[in-house]
């Protein structure tokens, strides 16, 4: 046994490095633990190196912390792979005094426990050692921590980075700087495991053009955090083109504003209606029609903005895509773009759509020639409102076949510039309903000669306050099966201009005594003389002959109308219409009608027309209308006329009439005509009638 091993600790600890540098280096490898523990570092440093190099685990590890920075590089070579007895938290101090102590034997056999300990500038010098990286073992790499990682260099953390031993953590530990300096070959020695570890922050300090296809390997959350620039700088093959549908959806809408549309490609069937709409106005024009405008779903087409629709070249939305539209999407493009829809496309538009198409859209939509492609459903959709869009030669191009289905509302809605194309076959195939629905001003504005081809039932539905609008010329084309089909009040709408425009003979005539009936007494006083003279008075109710003037009395046929004038009729003549009657007239008057006559018409007879009565007609007169009679009307009796007077009525001569009695007249009374005259009228009657009554009394009692 050497002196030296027997020696205590504390005896050890007396020795100076020179005594100790002394020993053989069989006396420094039997030094006990405990001796070796009192050493510092300059006596340390004095050992000999291959007695050091002997050292058991137990000797290496009684070595203290301080005492160990002091191993001369000579001992350190000399230890070798003896290193790994050394504890960690040796090794890191043998480092932190010297960064290249180990050569790639030791650091070979270092174990990971030993790496974990190391820091940044250890790490650093392995990593400095040629074949220094290769040195570790993979779960060596794996134990550096992750403090150590992020105080590492940019290059250092690159070339671990690059080894594809690191793990997540590890990953994830990395500065913004260091990931920053990541090349492409670290990138190309992740598995997708790795990449996924990258955190939001590191994200957006990825080189995406280094990262290269692993890109495809990042998750949703990662492609959110990339930054704008990052994500123009995708590539559309490696990149962009290969990302799976949860990636192309994880593009915030910030992002996808950046996106190089023509760079997404088919790609764009990915995006969520949400980024759809994010696309700004620049990006939708750049959409290629046939690979992307047509391959979105409805969902997608439903999401376009108005803005994006306005900014989108309507040629490249697909022929049946175009019914994905909302109404309201529909209802934002702008005239030149609704104008620009094929015949495909306008065919295709729901009737949804059309309906949520104002005046002007629709406007747009005839000036394309396009409203003649509407089928039934689409022109009936057409709203109220938008309907006055259309013109007159727009609607000109619908199809005749199809005018019945417009809606009563939207016929009610045509103005009189529009109605000027309701022509032939579009005027003829209106429906009942239809017809009836016209306004006044529409009816007006359709011609004459196709108003004429309205059946009568059509006719007969009409408003009677849209009739009101029709033209004279109107009128006068009814003919006689369409005129009977107007209802009362239709007639009672007719202006008294319409009224006259009738044709006597083949109109007037035909009237039903219905429709004479509801003319109104202001309508009968309008008609002129003709129609007057066409009508069958038989159909004429008292008030509206009470309504006639005398100018239109006057012009009453004798024989077809005065003659076929009912006793109530001919009382409801006015005194001033019975005062009217033309000598034709008066002589046309049956007994009954003359008998019908009441006292105050009896007594508004002129002598002119008493003068007219024949000797028939006389008979006819009453006692009571005789009484009334004025001494001019009595007077104007012809003599013949008045001698058949019954003895009554002779005796019925108010006595102020009497005066108005001839010698004529007197000299044709009979002798019991004569002894009727009461004292009273004899006394009343001028001296020589009353001397021609006195003789003719007196020659009948002779």
């Amino acid at each position: 046994m050497s002196i030296i091993s027997a020696l205590k600790p504390a005896q050890f600890a007396l020795l100076d490095k020179t005594i100790l540098a002394g020993l053989t280096a069989d006396d420094v490898k039997s030094l006990s633990a405990a001796q070796i523990k009192t050493l510092d570092g300059e006596k340390l440093a004095s050992l000999n190196k291959d007695g050091v190099k002997d050292f058991t685990a137990a000797q290496f590890k009684a070595i203290t912390i301080s005492a160990v920075k002091s191993l001369s590089d000579d001992q350190i070579a000399a230890i070798g792979t003896g290193v790994a007895n050394l504890s960690a938290a040796q090794v890191s101090a043998i480092y932190a005094e010297n960064d290249d102590a180990f050569d790639v034997a030791q650091v070979t056999a270092l174990t990971k426990t030993h790496i974990k300990a190391l820091d940044a500038n250890a790490i650093s010098g392995i990593l400095a050692l040629t074949g220094g990286l290769a040195a570790m073992e993979d779960d060596e790499i794996a134990a550096i921590s992750t403090k150590t990682i992020a105080a590492l260099s940019d290059a250092d953390a690159t070339a671990l980075v690059t080894s594809g031993k690191l793990g997540t953590k590890q990953i994830a530990a990395l500065t913004t700087s260091q990931v920053t300096a990541l090349d492409p070959d670290a990138y190309a020695a992740l598995d997708a495991t790795q990449v996924k570890a990258f955190t939001a922050a590191q994200v957006k300090s990825i080189d995406v053009t280094a990262l290269a296809g692993k890109a495809t390997d990042l998750t949703a959350k990662q492609i959110a955090a990339l930054s704008d620039t990052q994500v123009g700088a995708l590539d559309a093959t490696t990149q962009l083109g290969a990302f799976d549908a949860t990636q192309i959806k994880a593009f915030t809408a910030a992002q996808v504003k950046v996106l190089d549309v023509a760079d997404l490609g088919a790609k764009i069937t990915d995006l969520s209606a949400k980024q759809i709409s994010a696309l700004t106005v620049a990006q939708i024009g750049d959409l290629d029609g046939a690979t992307q405008v047509q391959a979105l779903d409805a969902t997608q087409v439903k999401a376009l903005t108005t803005a994006q629709l306005q900014a989108l070249d309507v040629t490249k939305i697909g022929d049946t895509q175009i019914a994905d539209l909302a109404p309201k999407q529909i209802a934002a493009f702008t005239p030149t773009q609704l104008g620009n829809l094929s015949d495909d496309q306008v065919k295709n538009l729901t009737t949804q759509q059309i309906a949520g198409l104002n005046a002007a859209a629709i406007t747009a939509l005839g000036d394309a020639d396009q409203i003649k492609n509407f089928d039934a459903d689409q022109l009936k959709s057409i709203s109220v409102k938008a309907f006055s869009g259309l013109t007159a030669a727009h609607i000109g191009t619908i199809d005749a076949g199809l005018i019945d289905d417009l809606t009563t509302k939207q016929v009610a809605s045509i103005t009189a510039a529009q109605a000027a194309a309701l022509t032939g076959d579009l005027a003829t195939n209106l429906t009942e309903d239809q017809v009836a629905a016209l306004s006044a001003t529409a009816l007006a504005a359709i011609s004459a000669e196709d108003f004429k081809s309205f059946t009568a039932d059509e006719i007969a539905l009409i408003k009677p306050k849209s009739l009101a609008g029709l033209s004279d010329q109107h009128i006068a084309e009814l003919d006689a099966t369409q005129l009977k089909a107007l209802t009362e009040k239709q007639i009672q709408a007719l202006n008294i201009t319409q009224l006259n425009a009738l044709d006597p003979d083949a109109q007037v005539k035909e009237l039903l005594e219905a429709q004479v009936k509801a003319l109104s007494t202001k309508q009968i006083a309008g008609l002129e003389a003709d129609q007057i003279k066409a009508i069958n008075v038989a159909h004429l109710d008292n008030k509206q002959l009470a309504a006639l003037t005398t100018t239109q009395v006057a012009a009453l046929d004798p024989d077809e109308q005065i003659k076929n004038l009912t006793e109530g009729q001919i009382k409801a003549l006015t005194t001033a219409q019975v005062a009217s009657l033309v000598v034709e007239q008066i002589q046309a008057l049956t007994d009954a009608q003359v008998a019908a006559l009441t006292t105050k018409q009896a007594a508004a007879l002129t002598a002119t027309q008493i003068g007219e009565f024949s000797d028939t007609q006389a008979t006819a007169f009453t006692k009571e209308q005789i009484a009334v009679m004025s001494s001019t009307a009595i007077g104007a009796f012809t003599k013949t006329a008045l001698a058949t007077f019954e003895d009554d009525e002779i005796a019925a001569i108010n006595i102020k009439a009497v005066s108005g009695l001839t010698v004529d007249q007197i000299g044709e009374l009979g002798e019991t005509q004569i002894k009727s005259f009461s004292d009273k009228q004899v006394a009343a009657m001028q001296n020589d009638v009353l001397l021609a009554v006195i003789a003719a009394y007196a020659e009948s009692n002779a």
